[in-house]
């Protein structure tokens, strides 16, 4: 059982630095190459918005519902966030998703040491 929660963390771990990778090239992405689809999927207009307050969601969960997995933690604080914070339109979404207050709220009340999101 240890053995099987080890590997599942270390997927995690693997799906949030690809996550932080893809948020990073499309998620509202000002690129004029994208594809008509993918502008629509992800993009400002289209359905990016719905996509980035997701990713806030699982990054909240990640970081509340998995007690001492401090890899984990440490992944989502250093490969996607970051992604989402230093994207130059993007902060200014974060701040009006609840999602981020939520998660902003929720690391500041447990005094969690794995990342600053404020």
């Amino acid at each position: 059982m240890t053995h099987d929660l080890f590997r599942l963390h270390r997927v995690m771990e693997a799906a949030v630095w690809a996550m932080g990778r893809w948020a990073g090239t499309y998620l509202l992405s000002e690129e004029e190459d994208l594809s008509p689809a993918m502008t629509q999927a992800f993009g400002a207009a289209g359905s990016g918005p719905a996509v980035l307050a997701a990713l806030v969601q699982v990054a909240g969960s990640l970081l509340g519902g998995q007690a001492g997995e401090v890899e984990l933690h440490t992944s989502v604080c250093t490969r996607l966030l970051p992604v989402l914070l230093h994207r130059r339109h993007v902060p200014q979404r974060l701040v009006q998703l609840q999602q981020w207050h939520n998660l902003a709220g929720g690391t500041t009340q447990h005094g969690d040491d794995a990342c600053s999101v404020t």
